[in-house]
């Protein structure tokens, strides 16, 4: 069942999602970092990746920060 989900499946979606943000295709990076997170809530390294790459989003379309 989900409970079971093998967790180098989230070392997989967070080293794709690496990939993609260093390419510079955040979206999709983010939705990887995300993905890891589904598979493995307590996964800190992609949830700083994520942070990370969310922030770098932002200064990227010139939003003002919240």
């Amino acid at each position: 069942g989900a409970a079971r989900i093998n967790p180098s499946l989230a070392e997989a979606y967070n080293n794709i999602g690496v990939a993609l943000a260093r390419a510079g295709r955040l979206s999709e990076a983010i939705d990887h970092f995300t993905e890891a997170l589904r598979t493995r809530p307590n996964y800190a390294k992609a949830r700083r990746n994520l942070d990370l790459a969310i922030e770098i989003q932002k200064e990227a379309s010139g939003s003002p920060e919240s």
